[in-house]
């Protein structure tokens, strides 16, 4: 049934499923092929309205027209829409990517940091975000603290309640998941980012403090290199300015805030602690990369 639509909608022939790929809030994915080549069918989402798949997917014809590479590239319908609705959901398409989820390393780093320098010196992107920092912030006092174990409760609160409002600070468009993890290495060794489903005019610096933990490994060793790579690529192209810096270290605390329950909570409560301890060591070394 879906092949069979797929078709329909579609300008592919005699296509054929061939992988059932992980997918997530309420989404089916598959690997199809066809004799146009390999793509990625995604289906669901029912609690979107049109309106709002519409929206999500404007991105990647936003991506095309401003040359930004580094990103999926949507298949558009036989009549030229981004999405069909199907008996099964919303379903768009986008060409496979041939590729390897990317090493740690810093020349990886380096791209990524490069490639975020890159998307937020891109203009006229017109939708605003569905979430601010505020949002964040709100949501994890309301929706995570609940949840923790009672000793370490009231001192997850502290620092929650103490981050620094940004809703203020320079907004751009952001990716809003900035990690190599929602990346795609290529064979020719390109990084291209994925899961675009956050993106959004939102505050910079809410995609630049993102990484900054990912740094620090379960064994709380903070790879400086990783951290001088990505930071000095994207300082090399994009700076700060000095309120967005002061704002830098708070941050990143908030998807390691957001996200504690995901996980051992003691190894994420560990990285948060051990971070904040260290607050001032840490954005002095990354300081050093804005000059």
């Amino acid at each position: 049934m879906l092949i069979t639509s797929i078709e329909q909608h579609w300008s592919l022939h005699n296509a054929g499923i061939e992988a059932d790929l992980e997918g997530f809030d309420g989404r089916v994915v598959y690997q199809i092929r066809a004799d146009e080549g390999e793509f990625v069918v995604k289906v669901g989402k029912p609690f979107y309205s049109a309106q709002e798949i519409a929206q999500e997917l404007f991105i990647f014809d936003f991506l095309q027209s401003k040359n930004f590479r580094s990103a999926p590239i949507l298949l558009k319908c036989r009549d030229g829409s981004l999405f069909r609705q199907l008996p099964e959901g919303f379903a768009y398409i986008y060409h496979f990517i041939e590729g390897e989820k990317p090493t740690l390393s810093t020349d990886n780093y380096q791209k990524l940091g490069e490639l975020t320098a890159a998307l937020h010196q891109l203009e006229d992107y017109p939708h605003l975000g569905k979430w601010s920092v505020s949002d964040v912030i709100g949501h994890i006092i309301a929706d995570r603290t609940p949840h923790l174990p009672s000793e370490i409760k009231n001192e997850y609160l502290q620092i929650a309640e103490s981050l620094c409002a940004m809703d203020d600070l320079p907004s751009c468009l952001v990716h809003g998941d900035v990690s190599l993890s929602n990346c795609l290495e290529t064979l020719s060794g390109e990084i291209v980012l994925i899961d675009w489903d956050g993106c959004a005019i939102n505050a910079r610096i809410s995609d630049v403090g993102y990484p900054f933990l990912q740094f620090l490994s379960k064994n709380l060793v903070f790879d400086d290199e990783a951290a001088k790579a990505f930071y000095g690529a994207y300082f090399s192209v994009q700076q700060l300015t000095d309120k967005e810096f002061a704002c830098l270290f708070d941050a990143a605390l908030l998807p390691a805030l957001n996200f504690i329950l995901f996980g051992c909570i003691d190894e994420n409560w560990a990285k948060i602690k051990w971070a904040c301890q260290r607050r001032e060591s840490l954005m002095e070394k990354i300081d050093k990369l804005r000059n």
